[in-house]
């Protein structure tokens, strides 16, 4: 019998839409519950496409600041340049193209919650300021010299291994410390079992109302995370969706008849070994081809046909005249330019190879 359910955790779920029952999710979601009153900074781990943007909204639902402003900040989509300024905002006149000054993201949450996510990506210069910030509350804009205060409560997020960014000097490790007083570690979906079954069938429900589609279904018979191979591991909802569609329509296209595969003539020795060329006789005419089909062997005549200079000048009755061609001591009378040619050439020496080995 599965364990009970607490009934926050269940809250949790229901108002921010978490479809699962993976013990691993609930053991997450019931730690963001229980640190939520606790106006300690939160770390959150996990692979893309995890989930990991809900664990900052439960913890300031749930928190006293509650009824303060919640801000969400992608630090991996702001330039080097400028983020300093966005999260600290920037005086008059403090580099160019600053007409004005403007607060940052850190003055106004003061009182409530600031979601840093992909907090891996800020450069060294930032982490220095955030760190003061969490240690002291204090900031500086950027452009001034006075010292600002602010009451905030930082959670970060993050894809990357932090450990092995502290050992690269990628991230600094005192900040990491400083960010990580509370680790919440978001199950990948692979792990999560059954859930993949609800959460196909939601996604399949919100895309068929979305694009007015027939509601696609699901059979029972379909393989667990664990069974997926490593390259179908993460899932977004658009990527799942598109890739049924593109499968369901490769299962029911026909393939057209001019577009078949085509049976190369080097491989029929092999794939019809009771067929052997006659003594004198050319390999290209023992050869099963397909009536209508290009390649097949003219017996009307031994060479390709070429334009005449009457043709080119307009003196000729016709347009296109035949006029046959010596074969030259090598066999093949189709080493000239031309695409066309070309290819007569590459055929006419492979057919000389592949004579040579059946003979041999």
């Amino acid at each position: 019998m599965p364990p009970e359910i607490p009934a926050e955790v269940q809250q949790a779920k229901m108002r921010f839409g978490i479809i699962g029952n993976a013990p691993a999710l609930t053991a997450a979601i019931s730690r963001a519950v229980q640190v939520a009153p606790i106006d300690l900074s939160v770390l959150v781990t996990g692979e893309s496409g995890s989930g990991k943007e809900f664990f900052p909204k439960i913890i300031h639902a749930f928190s006293a600041r509650k009824h303060a402003r919640y801000i969400a900040v992608n630090c991996g989509a702001i330039p080097e340049g400028t983020i300093d300024s966005e999260l600290f905002g920037h005086e008059k006149g403090a580099f160019t193209g600053a007409i004005g000054s403007r607060k940052g993201y850190f003055e106004e949450a003061d009182g409530g919650t600031i979601f840093l996510d992909e907090v891996a990506e800020l450069p060294l210069t930032t982490q220095a300021r955030l760190l003061r910030v969490l240690e002291s509350g204090e900031f500086i804009k950027v452009g001034s010299s006075t010292v600002q205060k602010t009451n905030i409560r930082v959670v970060a997020a993050t894809n990357v291994d932090m450990l092995k960014a502290v050992e690269e000097g990628r991230f600094r490790e005192d900040l990491y410390y400083r960010l990580s007083t509370v680790n919440i570690a978001v199950p990948p979906l692979r792990d999560r079992g059954n859930d993949i079954m609800l959460l196909a069938r939601k996604f399949a429900s919100d895309f068929g109302e979305r694009y007015r589609m027939p509601p696609v279904t699901f059979s029972d018979a379909l393989p667990l995370a664990g069974q997926c191979p490593p390259a179908q591991k993460r899932r977004g909802t658009d990527r799942s969706v598109r890739c049924r569609t593109r499968s369901d329509r490769r299962r029911h296209r026909a393939i057209p008849a001019g577009r078949r595969p085509r049976l190369h003539p080097g491989a029929c020795i092999g794939l019809f070994p009771h067929l052997r060329p006659r003594a004198g006789s050319d390999l290209q005419h023992d050869l099963p081809y397909a009536e209508g089909d290009r390649r097949a062997p003219c017996r009307d005549r031994e060479a390709p046909r070429a334009r005449t200079a009457d043709s080119h000048s307009g003196l000729g009755s016709q347009r296109d005249a035949d006029v046959a061609r010596p074969l030259p001591s090598s066999g093949c009378a189709h080493q000239h330019s031309g695409g066309y040619n070309r290819r007569r050439h590459n055929r006419c020496r492979l057919r000389r190879d592949t004579a040579a080995l059946a003979h041999a």
